[in-house]
């Protein structure tokens, strides 16, 4: 037997040991958490969804996800129009359901796969739910956003203007201070918030940012070029500065409260504030084209490409190491900045990949990087270092089992196939192997982790995360009972 005949064997072997004890624990009956909700298993059925339930005395529903809907008021179920209330167990407490009338206020629930929640809604006569509108109800205003839930308990801008709602949802409409979340704002007449603005109460100075909040606890803070300083209950202490009194040149720092870690701004010697690209000392910034905040630490998109920056500001070239998606990898800058994606690198006598987030792709085996516009798979394969392991042609299967790796919205996805002794790959078809059975859909790859039954040949058939039958018998039927 070849070594390629060895790891073949070598990786089923290991496959099939790897479902043993998941396989002898979902085949018995009951309830299940999977960390994102409760689901309900049978032997004859699998996972129970789309489906009333009765089980020890009380009436569960079960989702098209196959979890059971909970905590949550006139739930509606697609097809009757009725609304059900679920307890925080599950339990329906109206298992004939409510007929649900689509006019004036109604609290609909709504959501899936485990989690659920329930919110207001208003329909005007004809029944249509109130999208982007205002409402005046009893003499008091709401507004209906883009989803059709009313705003509370917030600021929104709206129609160029910005605006605070109370948390009964009401516009509040007088004017005067108003506290939310640990924030100040102030509404003048109509009860249009203070932005970008300036406000003179009680013989004091305050300052009110593009987003309605006071600054306090401040020092350094730059309006239309002039540092300001704040104390903790927003007064500013220097609010008669001046440019031409107090006219700003070369680098400065700011800790406005508001900010995680102290930021930097540049004014050049006419106290202009730097925006946009800069050059300093020889090393290349990016300043925010509003505020000026220098790009700090870590990767941006900046228009249509990534960038990575040191600590101090400076523009990256070359290799670096940064953290994307919240882990550690290693990404290459060209000699403009931008970040290599989608894209080949040599350097010296090795090969490197990096993908569309512009990760180097490492400890991958045969990902298909051809692109989405070919019709023929180009499988490439890394080691732990990024170093393309064939970077002349493509990885090519043979018998028995074949890895593949492709990219699903971003992430590594691993699909497994299977080849005959005659190299033709198995789709839509069945492999009994060592007493366990499998199916391959269409495209060769192999079913697996199904949160729904899989309909073959006229039954119904579940597999589990290692692509192993799990009723290999199937069921007849329709599979939404």
């Amino acid at each position: 037997m070849n070594l390629k005949k060895l790891l073949v064997s070598a990786m089923t072997a290991g496959m099939i040991l790897s479902v043993v004890s998941m396989t002898s624990m979902a085949a018995t009956d009951g309830w299940y958490y999977n960390g994102t909700g409760w689901r309900y298993y049978t032997e004859e059925e699998g996972y129970i969804h789309d489906s009333w339930r009765e089980i020890d005395g009380k009436t569960y529903y079960f989702d098209d996800w196959g979890y059971m809907v909970c905590n949550v008021s006139n739930y509606r179920i697609m097809g009757n129009g009725k609304g059900y209330d679920f307890s925080s167990s599950g339990a329906c407490l109206n298992p004939e359901g409510r007929d649900i009338e689509l006019k004036g206020w109604v609290k609909i629930g709504r959501g899936n796969a485990g989690n659920y929640y329930s919110n207001w809604y208003y329909y005007d006569e004809d029944g249509k739910r109130l999208y982007k509108q205002w409402l005046e109800d009893n003499g008091k205003w709401y507004y209906f956003d883009k989803d059709g839930w009313y705003i509370k308990d917030s600021y929104a801008y709206i129609d160029d203007k910005y605006y605070y709602f109370k948390s009964s949802g009401e516009l509040f409409t007088g004017s005067g201070w108003i506290s939310s979340d640990g924030n100040w704002y102030y509404a003048g007449s109509g009860g249009n918030l203070y932005h970008d603005r300036w406000l003179y109460s009680g013989g004091k100075w305050y300052y009110f940012d593009s987003t309605c909040i006071m600054i306090a606890d401040a020092n350094n803070f730059a309006i239309n070029g002039i540092e300001y300083n704040f104390d903790a209950n927003g007064a500013c202490l220097n609010p008669y500065a001046t440019a031409s009194t107090d006219k700003i040149t070369g680098w400065h720092q700011l800790s406005p409260n508001f900010y995680t870690k102290n930021v930097w701004i540049y004014y050049d010697s006419n106290g202009e504030l730097y925006k946009e690209w800069k050059k300093i000392s020889g090393q290349w910034y990016r300043f925010d084209d509003v505020t000026g905040i220098m790009a700090q630490g870590g990767v941006r998109v900046i228009g249509k490409d990534m960038y990575a920056f040191k600590d101090s500001g400076a523009m990256i070239t070359g290799w670096s190491q940064q953290t994307i998606a919240n882990e550690k990898c290693w990404v290459y800058s060209g000699s403009n900045g931008i970040l290599y994606t989608n894209k080949w690198l040599k350097d010296g006598n090795n090969w490197y990949y990096f993908d569309n987030q512009g990760i180097m792709v490492s400890n991958v085996e045969n990902l298909d990087i051809s692109g989405k516009d070919s019709d023929k798979p180009e499988l490439y394969s890394f080691n732990s270092k990024g170093v393309c392991l064939n970077p002349y042609k493509s990885a090519t299967p043979s018998t028995g089992w074949f890895k593949q790796t492709v990219v699903v919205h971003g992430s590594y996805e691993t699909k497994w196939y299977y080849y005959d002794a005659d190299g033709n790959m198995y789709s839509e078809k069945w492999l009994e192997l060592n007493g366990k059975k499998y199916y391959f859909d269409k495209n060769g790859v192999m079913l697996a982790n199904t949160l729904s039954s899989q309909y073959i040949d006229g039954k119904y058939y579940d597999f589990d995360k290692n692509g192993v039958c799990m009723n290999p018998n199937g069921r007849e039927g329709s599979n939404f009972s």
